[in-house]
């Protein structure tokens, strides 16, 4: 009979403390490194023994999480766009601004851009860029942003007064020539697991969105950056797809070339 290594038994036994108490304190965030994560079972075994001691930031998400979940837009208004008043009486709309609400009170926006931004230096480290430092002098511009493409359920370039992002930023001496911007947004049924698994973790949400954005974060263009700050809101949909209501993410990210 062949002898088993020790090693096999240590990984069976991990496997068994993770499963345990991740399977009654957070069974969400334990499926999606095992179901979307493309490696081997040592790599996934390590996973959840980070996210059972806490060490959430050693996890990298693969970018078949990231297609996995990416959507294509039902709608994407280009111009800002208000619910017409009879919709918003609508029971999936209903449905849609709870779910909508719940999330923004609970998500903690600190823990988001950190998880953000770690993953992004590290990332910059390896080209030997600069790192960036959390540019908080720009969240008041960045929320007044956000709130636009949100409620109006648009994104683009301009702002709702037809002028430039940068014109949010008026106390910023140079704005024009110092910011720069990258914004992103996804539709998600509101029953989506990942939604449950960053209301408990919403640095796993920072840590996907960088996947999501660091390929143009990468380009040389973005070297010369030395502050960022990063805002995430939901707001609701009609949009209806096999019986289920969706939300919207919306995602802006203001880099600075010169710093506070």
């Amino acid at each position: 009979m062949k002898k088993i290594p020790l090693k096999t038994y240590i990984k069976l036994g991990i496997m068994i403390l993770t499963a345990f108490y991740l399977g009654i304190r957070d069974h969400e965030a334990l499926s999606q490194i095992w179901q979307y994560h493309e490696a081997d079972t040592v790599i996934k075994l390590r996973y959840s023994a980070y996210l059972l001691f806490g060490e959430e930031d050693q996890i990298q998400w693969p970018d078949s999480l990231s297609q996995q979940l990416r959507l294509e837009k039902p709608y994407s208004f280009t111009e800002p766009h208000l619910f017409d008043k009879n919709i918003q009486q609508d029971d999936i709309l209903r449905k849609s601004v709870k779910l909508a609400q719940d999330l923004n009170h609970q998500l903690d926006q600190e823990q988001i851009q950190g998880a953000f931004l770690t993953a992004m230096n590290q990332d910059r480290s390896k080209q030997s860029w600069q790192s960036i430092l959390p540019a908080d002098y720009l969240s008041q511009g960045v929320s007044k942003r956000i709130e636009e493409l949100s409620d109006y359920q648009y994104l683009n370039q301009q702002t709702v007064a037809g002028g430039v992002f940068t014109d949010l930023f008026s106390d910023l001496p140079q704005a024009q020539a110092r910011l720069g911007e990258n914004l992103y947004e996804q539709f998600l049924p509101i029953s989506d697991v990942h939604l449950k698994t960053w209301q408990s973790h919403p640095d796993l949400l920072g840590y996907y969105l960088y996947g999501l954005l660091k390929d143009t974060l990468r380009n040389t263009d973005y070297q010369s950056f030395v502050s960022a700050h990063l805002q995430v809101r939901f707001s609701p949909t009609t949009f209806y797809y096999q019986e289920r209501a969706y939300v919207r993410l919306v995602a802006v990210l203001v880099l600075d070339n010169q710093g506070n």
